[in-house]
Parts: structure tokens; C-alpha cells; sequence
């Protein structure tokens, strides 16, 4: 089974990579596909937490995701690190 994550870097200042955004992707396609929004960022958590390990996505920076205002109003956000 594959597992896609895309990651953008976010700079500091100075240039330096601060963290990451973490970005739903499917295959090795680079575009987000047509998927509900919702569904995308939880399975965009389960692959990054549980599948890969968000120290291996992220390499120990911290990890932004974009949630819908759907999610956020679920609380569901609160349970992550």
C-alpha cells in the first residue's frame, strides 16, 4: 500500500525551514485531488500520525494542516500534538 503526504516548506526570516505545511495527496501526482475536504485531512492525519510518523514527515519541525471550519468546529484537532 502507498502512502502520499506532500509537505511546503515554511521559512523563517532568515530562510531557514521552520516547519511544514502537510498536504493531502493520493498518488504521486502532485495536485490535490477532487476529494471532500474533510475526508482529505483525516486521512491526511491517520497517514502522518499512525502510517508514517509525523517525525519522519517532518523531521522533528512542526507540522501545519489546514482543517475545514467543519473539523475545527468537531474539535477533533485538539486530540494531536
Amino acid at each position: 500500500m502507498n502512502i502520499f503526504v506532500g509537505r511546503q516548506p515554511i521559512l523563517d526570516p532568515e530562510e531557514n525551514i521552520f516547519g511544514y505545511e502537510l498536504l493531502y495527496r493520493n498518488s504521486e501526482r502532485n495536485t490535490f485531488p477532487t476529494i471532500d475536504p474533510d475526508s482529505a485531512t483525516i486521512e491526511l492525519i491517520v497517514n502522518t500520525f499512525l502510517s508514517i510518523g509525523a517525525s519522519e514527515v517532518a523531521e522533528e519541525r512542526t507540522v501545519f494542516i489546514n482543517f475545514t471550519g467543519s473539523l475545527l468546529s468537531q474539535d477533533i484537532f485538539e486530540s494531536l500534538d
